[in-house]
């Protein structure tokens, strides 16, 4: 069935409030909200609900060339289903785009996302998303927010609580991206990646993150960030601050890390580590100028003994690890706390150069204030120490 809801061509201004649609049938329906060459879209208390989506993109805003905005307040998807689908699609957007209250509740998405952005010229859009809520909800090889174009993404106020992230990537940015207040519970987490910053020829750029709170979580195979830029050339300033990472649950073998990090300046400060053990947890890699701070990697207990023979471990290799660094200029490490950490075969903290960029330069380590207590490091195939130079 097809319930074609609006469409407009060539209106400078759209205004929408108070609408609910809704399906009593449990096949899918086509449902479209369509807009083209339109300069100011006002979207107010819309709810969504009981309906399934096939092959849809359900608000399609193609822009004009003008600069303005676009606002959707209060929008709330309860109860519907999303297979290859879209929910909001921005075509030619060189404006602002605000979203305000989002709420995702009891949803299926299934290669699918919730926000995408289509440029066809180089254009600068600039996304703020505000108190985003998501619940309940299974997603599966999903985009939910992709904007792979030239945008200044700034989120935030997200909580997502009791859902199922499967095969998918949460956040995906080239340019610069903003982030506060994100917190992540009682969540299966699987084969996903939250954000990922994808490679970019732009010269300039930054990032920042700000109290990421990650509790209570089943894991598996999931990093919070992960990029694919692989050169530092790119003048990408990073900073991290306020990382809470608790009491999670995760699977016998992790592939990937927490946070992957290519970019040229990185300040990482005010991080919390704490009961989630077989996790590597931040790889650098050519990342000339690094800072962390104030960092506190602990377990409330060691649980582990020395066994009389390694076999015992064999079930499950325990592979936690705070730091991975693979080329640099500059690293400085201050005020650390590695508590209670059982690890097999690898260093708490590696730092090591790249032959191929610092062969004719000198690089800088300084650490201070670094404390270790109770910690057990195991030698199985390799020599280990807490710290690898």
């Amino acid at each position: 069935m097809h319930y074609p809801i609006w469409k407009s061509k060539m209106n400078p201004s759209v205004h929408q409030a108070d609408m609910q649609f809704y399906s009593t049938r449990n096949s899918p329906i086509s449902m479209s909200i369509q807009g083209k060459n339109v300069l100011n879209v006002n979207f107010l208390n819309i709810t969504i609900f009981n309906i399934t989506f096939d092959n849809q993109v359900l608000f399609n805003i193609v822009c004009t060339d003008q600069s303005d905005y676009i606002i959707i307040n209060n929008f709330h998807v309860k109860n519907c289903l999303f297979t290859n689908s879209t929910l909001f699609q921005f075509q030619n957007a060189r404006r602002r785009i605000q979203i305000e209250n989002l709420i995702i509740d009891s949803c299926e998405f299934y290669n699918s996302s919730i926000v995408r952005l289509n440029q066809v010229q180089n254009l600068l859009t600039n996304i703020i998303i505000n108190s985003m809520s998501i619940k309940d909800s299974i997603f599966n090889n999903i985009n939910l927010i992709n904007s792979i174009e030239k945008t200044i993404l700034t989120i935030n106020n997200i909580q997502i609580m009791s859902n199922q992230l499967i095969n998918s990537k949460f956040i995906i940015f080239n340019y610069k991206f903003y982030c506060n207040d994100i917190f992540m519970k009682d969540n299966q987490l699987i084969s996903s990646q939250f954000i990922s910053q994808i490679s970019s020829l732009l010269l300039s750029s930054e990032i920042q993150m700000n109290n990421i709170k990650i509790r209570k979580n089943i894991i598996q195979h999931f990093s919070l960030f992960a990029t694919e830029q692989k050169q530092s050339t790119s003048q990408v300033t990073y900073l991290l601050e306020n990382l809470y990472f608790e009491d999670n649950t995760l699977s016998c073998y992790q592939e990937q890390f927490l946070i992957t990090i290519n970019c040229h300046s990185l300040v990482i400060q005010n991080i919390f580590l704490r009961n989630t053990t077989n996790y590597r947890f931040i790889s650098l890699l050519a990342v000339p100028f690094i800072r962390i701070q104030n960092a506190i990697y602990e377990n409330l207990h060691q649980a582990q003994k020395v066994q009389t023979s390694s076999n015992c471990f064999s079930h499950c290799f325990s592979h936690s690890q705070l730091l991975q660094v693979s080329g640099f200029s500059n690293i400085s490490l201050n005020q650390i706390t590695i508590k209670n950490q059982f690890s097999i075969d690898q260093s708490i903290i590696s730092i090591q150069s790249n032959p191929l960029i610092t062969l004719n330069s000198n690089d800088y380590i300084q650490i201070t204030n670094v404390e270790f207590m109770g910690n057990m490091l195991l030698k199985q195939n390799l020599g280990i120490f807490f710290l690898q130079f």
